[in-house]
């Protein structure tokens, strides 16, 4: 039977089944989209198998062949998994006549790797769903595939999900007055048992209005890393962005907000221009923290409260201390008083860029909502663990798709180039041979040596 005549068949098959189907009201539309989306794939995975052994035998009888390859072996099966399920083809095995080379001439024409047994546009899929689910729930949104291990998941995202945070090329230099920056961290458990922070950075060009009460970032680029990477790293990849997106030149001033962390600040001595702003949202959150006790405690309504973020509004350093002594001389747990320690220490060693931020009205950042949709959701919202490896891929494949990156296309490149590597390791292996000198054919000293000893 030809390959149309049973794709026909398939195909008035199917649509007598849903005919009958629905006349017995035996289903339901989506059972109708499954039953058709599964008959093509079928059908697809019969069209390719056909082109593929076709291709095979007009390779066999090619004169190109003839001349150069001799066939070891016909019909040899292979399978790769693929989107619409798993493809079962037959190709043959030759060996070259005057290099000895083994090779399948048809996987080489069709770039399948030696080892290759998930077809790229698979591999992307499962990385997306990967950032998004659970590795067992992104086996099952696949199970027709012929992937049924969530370690094959795993093993991918750690082979490839270390997309660099400069791999998104930059189409255009903009002129513009002010760049924002603003960064915080996820904490996520590791297998080693320690809670280590997984970083973001983002950079954009301000607010804009999206609806009634909603405000939207413009021209968002997200940076992440971890324990794998120093910081200086991810300043400079955060750098490299700028350098390219944006004519410094023209900058009057790049903001970075945060929530005081050195990592944070840090930025301020990697980018040109910058300028450190303390993060509204931290500020608020430590007045709270300061006062939340003594106002139980004394049943003083918000009072402590309200006079804290006085002085800290009104930008009044000797309030902001005669604050913290009245404070302190309450008589106080001690779990209260480390509490409200760590508090003082905050407004103490951040009070420039709080004076900062109070005076210019800066609108400050969202760095934790961000926080939250990229990282959070992900990695640290349920009681997971992650290795190094793990946590850190995850967060790239997550950014990288929030940046507007395409994985399918990122994969492509990253084999295509993974082959180029294997050639030229080829090929200098062997240069490597072919230059070899015999060992035996040298002496053992050279006679300079014997010259030089004495009597």
């Amino acid at each position: 039977m030809s390959i149309l005549s049973e794709i026909t068949k398939k195909i008035e098959g199917l649509q007598e089944n849903i005919e009958k189907m629905l006349i017995n009201k035996t289903t339901d539309f989506s059972r109708v989209v499954e039953l058709t989306q599964n008959v093509m794939n079928q059908v697809g995975l019969n069209i390719i198998t056909e082109a593929l052994e076709n291709e095979d035998e007009r390779i066999r009888k090619s004169a190109s062949r003839v001349k150069s390859w001799n066939i070891q072996r016909r019909n040899e099966n292979r399978t790769i998994c693929t989107e619409m399920g798993p493809l079962v083809f037959k190709r043959t095995y030759y060996v070259n006549k005057r290099t000895g080379k083994y090779t399948y001439l048809l996987d080489e024409k069709i770039h399948l790797k030696k080892h290759q047994r998930i077809e790229n546009n698979l591999i992307a899929s499962l990385l997306s769903d990967a950032s998004d689910m659970s590795y067992k729930k992104a086996v099952d949104h696949h199970s027709h595939s012929g992937i049924t291990s969530k370690m094959t998941v795993h093993n991918l995202v750690v082979k490839y999900g270390d997309i660099s945070n400069t791999d998104l090329e930059v189409k255009e230099k903009k002129e513009i007055d002010r760049i924002y920056v603003e960064a915080d961290e996820d904490h996520v458990n590791y297998t080693d048992g320690k809670n280590h922070i997984e970083k973001v950075i983002y950079v954009h060009e301000g607010r804009k209005s999206v609806g009634r009460k909603r405000m939207q970032l413009k021209n968002i680029r997200y940076f992440v890393g971890n324990i794998k990477y120093v910081n200086e790293e991810l300043w400079r990849d955060v750098l490299s962005y700028i350098d390219d997106a944006y004519d410094l030149s023209k900058v009057k001033e790049v903001t970075v907000s945060g929530d005081g962390g050195k990592w944070i600040k840090e930025g301020v001595n990697q980018i040109p221009k910058s300028v450190y702003y303390q993060d509204k949202f931290h500020i608020q959150k430590y007045i709270k923290k300061a006062s939340r006790f003594i106002d139980a405690e004394l049943k003083t309504g918000h009072l402590f409260e309200d006079n804290l973020r006085k002085c800290i509004e009104g930008k009044d350093f000797e309030r902001l201390q005669e604050y913290f002594r009245e404070v302190f001389d309450l008589e106080l747990k001690k779990s209260q008083e480390k509490a409200i320690s760590d508090c003082h220490s905050y407004f103490i060693n951040n009070w420039e860029s709080i004076y900062r931020t109070m005076s210019t009205g800066y609108e400050g950042c969202s760095a934790e909502g961000h926080v939250s949709h990229l990282l959070s959701d992900r990695l640290s919202s349920r009681p997971l663990t992650w290795s190094i490896e793990g946590a850190d891929n995850i967060s790239r494949i997550r950014a990288y798709k929030k940046n507007g990156g395409d994985l399918k296309e990122y994969i492509r490149k990253i084999i295509n180039k993974e082959s180029d590597n294997e050639k030229t390791e080829k090929i200098r292996n062997k240069k490597k041979i072919k230059g070899t000198e015999n060992p035996m054919s040298k002496p053992l000293v050279s006679r300079k040596v014997f010259t030089n000893l004495r009597a």
